[in-house]
């Protein structure tokens, strides 16, 4: 009968009366590997192995002063948002090129129009990745048409 075992961690070969592996230092008894887990979790501590190349914690402790995760960003997300966003942009800087006398009240509505396009475009930005190229060409088409409607203002 062989004296040695293989060790289930990094297969190197070990004593079978061995508890922890001398190459990786994984403990290999069953009954001492439980004692360890169930005296981590007693401390409230997460329990870390060291095969596989590094530390990975089987379980993550609680932190209560762990800084605030920016809310998920979505990666499928729809085009809802960012081509109203390229559309009203679009619009909005096309109607500078309008021959025709505007009004006060008419100025005023595309500037209301054009920042709808901007609010568009940022909120696309920041809750989604699918038509980012669009959110930001609305963005830029929008802030163009707002400064040109404030500059026409008098």
């Amino acid at each position: 009968m062989s004296n040695t075992k293989q060790c289930p961690y990094c297969a190197e070969e070990i004593l079978s009366e061995a508890k922890k592996c001398k190459y990786c230092h994984e403990t290999v008894d069953v009954a001492l590997r439980a004692a360890e887990e169930a005296h981590h979790m007693h401390d409230n501590q997460p329990t870390v192995y060291m095969n596989a190349g590094g530390a990975v914690p089987v379980r993550e402790t609680p932190q209560s002063n762990a800084p605030e995760q920016p809310p998920p960003v979505d990666e499928k997300g729809t085009y809802w948002l960012p081509i109203p966003s390229m559309v009203i942009g679009i619009l909005a800087l096309l109607t500078l090129f309008d021959d025709s006398p505007t009004d006060h009240d008419t100025m005023l509505g595309m500037i209301l129009i054009a920042i709808i396009g901007l609010v568009l475009g940022i909120i696309s930005l920041n809750k989604q990745r699918k038509g980012k190229g669009m959110a930001i060409a609305g963005i830029v088409l929008s802030v163009i048409a707002i400064l040109g409607w404030v500059g026409q203002l008098e």
